[in-house]
């Protein structure tokens, strides 16, 4: 590529590429600049106008270059395997990703063909939307994950669902479990009312792991689709409940204990109040919520606990609690809340419900 029309693509110059499009063939705009820093972009004329969020030199060249022409640039790879998609879903420029989508929208008819530089059919070189960087993500995984933009992903996801939701970056994030991770309620319910989608997550975790970071109606979608979850161990040694419990927030404890979902209920309230990490600690659910210093959280799950079980006084409470429980240093999670002044209210409610502690 050559400097001036490298300098108009990263400055946006729509005076110089009208001028070029009279008089240069169709083969200068298919040109690429390689840069010698690694941490800079590469690429074609919209690579470039992306990086620099240019919108109005897309839409310039988008009204004078030929379709084929702006095809290929589409789905060009630069150097770093990312194509123009990528890189406006990176810098977070929702125009340009509309700008893109828009293309191959009022295109519908327009064959999908990898780029001219590839000789395979791959859909993901002939599609931008499932184009692959070096790390396997897709744009709907960096408009989730690294620069989550909700609007983004939802123009995205809608240009080829079924086959984005089953997309597995090299980490093993799903988009599913990306848009629950990071709280984007749409996109979540989008995938979780389609036919079919990945569930897997980073380090062993699945989207229910992270649910309390979404609304109610995603959790519902969760509970009602995922169940079998719940049983699902990340490789830290946590359990949901475990999770949950870190997390600090009560709302899915008592969404479970008061909501139409009897079986997760005797689960998460029973076997899993007993069950203890992989890790060195040994923790149960208990006592990483009396580490956590949130005294609602101890509190739900105790009560939770009581109400499967049917113990409404002491004397009716099974031999073991899981207040009883210990840990692989030996600690309950009652000498785990007396370690703080912080956890002071969830120790005597602890010593409320039994005095034999």
């Amino acid at each position: 590529m050559d400097t001036e029309l490298k300098e108009a693509a990263f400055s946006g110059d729509v005076g110089f590429l009208k001028r070029a499009v009279d008089s240069k063939s169709t083969g200068y705009f298919l040109s690429e600049y390689t840069p010698s820093d690694n941490n800079y972009v590469g690429g074609n004329i919209f690579h470039l106008a992306a990086f620099t969020k240019k919108a109005e030199f897309f839409r310039e060249a988008m009204e004078r270059l030929p379709t084929e022409v702006q095809q290929v640039l589409f789905t060009q790879s630069n150097f770093n395997g990312w194509n123009p998609l990528l890189v406006a879903t990176w810098v977070d420029d929702l125009e340009i990703v509309r700008l893109i989508l828009g293309f191959y929208k009022s295109n519908s008819g327009l064959e999908t063909k990898p780029p001219s530089n590839s000789d395979n059919n791959d859909q993901h070189l002939s599609k931008p939307w499932l184009g692959l960087s070096k790390s396997k993500k897709t744009p709907l995984h960096v408009a989730i994950g690294i620069k989550p933009n909700e609007e983004s992903a939802m123009e995205i996801l809608s240009m080829d669902t079924e086959l984005l939701c089953a997309m597995v970056d090299d980490e093993g994030n799903s988009p599913l479990f990306l848009a629950v991770q990071r709280g984007l309620n749409s996109v979540a319910e989008k995938i979780l009312i389609s036919s079919s989608y990945s569930v897997s997550g980073q380090d062993g975790s699945t989207p229910l792991h992270f649910a309390p970071k979404c609304s109610e109606n995603v959790l519902r979608l969760l509970l009602e689709k995922n169940l079998d979850h719940f049983d699902a161990v990340d490789n830290k040694g946590f359990n949901v409940l475990h999770q949950w419990a870190e997390t600090a927030e009560v709302w899915p404890f008592n969404l479970i204990l008061e909501g139409d979902f009897p079986a997760v209920r005797t689960k998460v309230f029973t076997d899993l109040m007993y069950s203890i990490t992989d890790n060195k600690d040994g923790d149960s659910p208990l006592h990483i919520a009396a580490k956590s210093k949130n005294a609602d959280i101890g509190q739900v799950l105790v009560r939770g606990y009581l109400q499967e079980v049917g113990a409404s006084e002491p004397s009716e409470l099974p031999d073991c609690p899981p207040w009883k429980t210990k840990n692989k240093n030996g600690d309950t999670p009652l000498h785990i809340a007396l370690s703080s002044k912080h956890t002071e209210q969830i120790a005597l409610h602890f010593l409320s419900l039994d005095s034999t502690l």
